[in-house]
């Protein structure tokens, strides 16, 4: 089974700031609404209010060297 993942890329419209957050693929196209309430969350503990989120195909290695940017490690579904 080969599991593809998204990386999304959060970044502020006057580009200030930014972050980035990952996700499985299939989650990105059954639970999109989920991820992007996390990352509206994620934007606010940050103080970042206007931005752009761009998707990008990623692989296992980026996506799971650091757990606390993998939505599903906060949301398994």
């Amino acid at each position: 089974m080969n599991i593809t993942y998204k990386k999304l890329t959060i970044t502020a419209k006057d580009e200030s700031d930014s972050f980035e957050v990952y996700c499985m693929a299939e989650s990105y196209i059954k639970r999109r609404d989920e991820i992007y309430m996390w990352i509206k969350k994620l934007a606010a503990s940050i103080d970042l209010k206007d931005y752009t989120v761009d998707a990008d195909d990623a692989s296992w290695t980026m996506a799971t060297i650091q757990p606390d940017k993998l939505f599903e490690t906060h949301y398994p579904g």
